[in-house]
């Protein structure tokens, strides 16, 4: 008995389906980021900055004997929150996706511990999955798209 080979399907067949999971790869990625560790932390540099509340996290860069530790630490943070507001978002999510993976391959590599749920293990994960959305872009539901779109439409 012969078997039949079907045909290859179309990229377009599966960008539905393609563009749902890179929805809800940036969704969960994000969101849990934001959750569990980046809300945790400006709130804490909200604190350093105007309550004058130590901060492990300028602790720990003081150890690596990086200039400025405070700024450093309240400007990482900072950066990392409104870069994964941009991955969220879709807005020029694979230029912020690759700032994510420089602040995160710093924590990586310089062995700074954030929390306890932070390990080195879930930094891999993020920076897999950053790699993949740098890689694969935001997808059709995102700003990128949106605006892409429209100035296409202007052209025309």
């Amino acid at each position: 008995m012969a078997l039949k080979f079907q045909g290859q399907q179309s990229p377009e067949s599966n960008s539905l389906g393609v563009n749902i999971a890179l929805l809800f790869l940036r969704f969960a990625s994000v969101c849990v980021l934001v959750y569990y560790e980046l809300a945790i932390h400006l709130h804490k540099a909200w604190n350093n900055v105007w309550k004058e509340e130590q901060w492990g996290l300028i602790d720990q860069f003081d150890n690596l004997s990086l200039p400025l530790p405070g700024a450093v630490a309240v400007t990482i943070i900072l950066t990392a929150f409104i870069t994964s507001l941009g991955v969220l978002l879709g807005f020029l999510a694979r230029i912020n996706a690759i700032i994510l993976i420089i602040i995160l391959g710093f924590l990586l590599v310089a062995r700074v511990q954030t929390s306890n749920q932070f390990t080195p293990e879930v930094i891999v994960v993020y920076i897999i999955i950053l790699v993949t959305l740098t890689v694969a872009g935001s997808g059709k539901f995102s700003m990128d798209h949106l605006l892409t779109s429209q100035r296409i439409r202007r052209k025309a």
